[in-house]
């Protein structure tokens, strides 16, 4: 499989939230838009996570990842999510291409998908919207 130079994102770091690892993603790639991807997403706590399945949707942003910046760029998202670089994996997340949707066209895009147990159902018409008591 070729090298994605896309991210995909469903959660925290998708426009409108601000912390730093969010601001730094806009910094270093480009928002091409709302994309989707087969799956289900849940609220793990104050953030989501994606588990793929083909019977669910899960809706976030497409972004490009500036070529300057790759190597900070992983470096930096998978510390935030806790992911191993060499390795890709972490306690609650792993870093891996899958397919999204952007428009009508099927791409290969990076993301974070949740290893952790799911507990409680999917997250309702698989869109992240925070919870602001939690934040």
């Amino acid at each position: 499989m070729k090298k994605s130079d896309l991210i995909f994102v469903y959660g925290t770091l998708m426009s409108g939230f601000e912390g730093p690892c969010a601001v730094f993603l806009r910094k270093n790639a480009s928002l091409l838009g709302e994309a989707s991807c087969s799956g289900y997403l849940y609220r793990v706590s104050w953030y989501p996570g994606l588990v793929l399945s083909p019977e669910a949707l899960a809706f976030g942003e497409l972004y490009k990842i500036k070529e300057s910046s790759e190597v900070t760029f992983w470096a930096t998202l998978d510390e935030y999510e806790g992911v191993d670089p060499m390795l890709l994996v972490g306690d609650e997340y792993i870093r891996q291409q899958i397919d999204v949707r952007m428009d009508s066209k099927m791409l290969t895009a990076w993301t974070y998908l949740f290893t952790g147990p799911k507990k409680g159902k999917p997250i309702a018409g698989g869109r992240f919207y925070p919870d602001k008591s939690a934040l």
